[in-house]
């Protein structure tokens, strides 16, 4: 009789664990939802803003990345927009990509995120002008290889 009520502690134990699990689960994600509800929406640009984009990659492999960066909404210092890239390795061989792009700048600093095929590309940088240099790194590409290099964005003129 006893280890039938052990076991029947145990159930209920787990079945706890699991509700509690499930409470903090759902009281993570509604304050994430709360805390991206509270940025302001960024505005569409009536004319978009377009950086000439250029990059080198040093690891694993040297490459060119050459490409536009589209600013398309704004608020205050943060942007959003679209990067499409040409990366041509030093066989000759292009590859083209593109993908959705994140960040805030201000006169000092860049920083933005270029998500494509499922990987990340973080760039960091300075501001001089209305130029912008920096590093970029990708930890999740080439099938866990650390891909990184350095970057350039200039007004297309």
């Amino acid at each position: 009789m006893t280890r039938g009520r052990v076991g029947s502690m145990g159930r209920r134990l787990s079945l706890w664990r699991a509700r509690v699990t499930r409470a903090m689960g759902a009281s993570v994600l509604a304050m994430s939802v709360l805390a991206a509800c509270g940025e302001t929406p960024l505005a569409p640009l009536a004319t978009p803003e377009v950086l000439v984009y250029r990059a080198d990659q040093q690891l694993p492999t040297p490459a060119r990345l050459d490409g536009e960066l589209i600013i398309q909404r704004v608020d205050g210092e943060r942007f959003e927009g679209r990067l499409d890239v040409r990366r041509t390795l030093s066989t000759g061989a292009i590859e083209r990509f593109g993908g959705f792009v994140r960040g805030r700048r201000d006169s000092r600093t860049i920083s933005f995120e270029f998500a494509v095929d499922g990987s990340v590309m973080r760039h960091v940088g300075e501001t001089d002008g209305s130029r912008h240099t920096g590093t970029w790194i990708d930890e999740g590409a080439l099938g866990g290889s650390i891909v990184s290099g350095a970057f350039t964005l200039e007004p297309r003129t």
